[in-house]
């Protein structure tokens, strides 16, 4: 894809010019200000590469067919890539996965909406 050098620069520089380490408030106003797809682990920024097509369509097709399942029986919620959840049981980490199912019985006293796509799961 052809892009103007000026919007070429500004690219590589905005990948380039962040520390791989950052605090855990550093990462959610960086993460959540641009669509870079990235998880953040005992203060360290991984950057994630897109998914491939086969991925994506693995994780959609079983995203419906447990989704309908866990729906039909009311056992709690499926949520996907969307999603960013916080660990704290071995290190602090923001991290985001295909597919999260998060019991009825959890979600309900676990869920604490932070702002735009993060979502936060915790104690």
């Amino acid at each position: 894809m052809f892009l103007p050098s000026s919007l070429e620069t500004t690219e590589t520089q905005r990948r380039c010019d962040f520390s791989r380490q950052m605090t855990e408030l550093d990462f959610v106003s960086w993460v959540m200000s641009d669509e870079t797809r990235a998880e953040w682990v005992n203060g360290e920024v991984i950057l994630t590469s897109p998914a491939a097509l086969r991925h994506v369509e693995i994780t959609s097709w079983l995203q419906q067919v447990l989704g309908l399942f866990i729906h039909a029986k009311r056992l709690g919620k499926l949520l996907g890539p969307e999603y960013m959840i916080r660990l704290e049981h071995l290190g602090i980490s923001r991290r985001v996965t295909d597919l999260l199912f998060v019991a009825q019985a959890n979600f309900a006293h676990g869920e604490k909406k932070s702002s735009g796509r993060l979502t936060r799961l915790g104690n």
